[in-house]
């Protein structure tokens, strides 16, 4: 994830959580939920990475909107 304002690539995982749950119509729970997943070592990797496939989809929903929104104006 790029910022907005530096155009510089996002490292801080708490500014990219809060970055999806901004630009993105998501169910906060879930944005949550993949962060705790990220934080305990215990968590199954295929677990993870399945609520990661899950926010990602809506975050890439998200970026085609905006995608579409503006090709629909030129």
């Amino acid at each position: 994830m790029v910022l907005e304002d530096t155009g510089v690539w996002q490292d801080d995982i708490i500014k990219m959580k809060n970055a999806i749950l901004y630009y993105c119509e998501i169910d906060s729970a879930l944005v949550d939920y993949l962060y705790a997943c990220y934080l305990d070592s215990n968590v199954l990797v295929e677990e993870f990475l399945g609520i990661a496939d899950e926010v990602y989809s809506y975050f890439e929903n998200a970026l085609n909107t905006m995608a579409a929104s503006r090709t629909s104006f030129g």
